[in-house]
């Protein structure tokens, strides 16, 4: 529907809080009336299968796991930077890539 996942969490948590034409675009977009949508009972009863058909598409790519960081590797590695006597100019994204 075009709204950041960023924005969508702070309305969840209730960081932040839709503006008007926001939620009128929504309920615009989802084909439903602004009334219908303030009454979260029916808008789940009524909309929640045509609202997960048309815009909660799977994803076609599987997610890939995380690397493991290992912290104490890296802060090993930046006290040797810092205790070497190699050229002190060294910009962190050098220091990054030696990593």
């Amino acid at each position: 529907m075009g709204i950041p996942k960023n924005t969508l969490w702070m309305w969840q948590t209730k960081n932040a809080l839709p503006l008007l034409d926001m939620l009128l675009k929504i309920c615009y977009r989802l084909e439903i009336s602004f009334l219908d949508f303030l009454n979260t009972d029916n808008v789940y009863d009524n909309y929640h299968t045509k609202i997960l058909h048309r815009y909660l598409i799977p994803s076609r790519t599987p997610r890939t796991p995380q690397k493991s960081f290992d912290s104490n590797r890296v802060r090993d590695f930046l006290l040797a930077v810092l205790a070497s006597e190699e050229d002190p100019t060294q910009t962190m994204k050098e220091v990054c890539i030696r990593i």
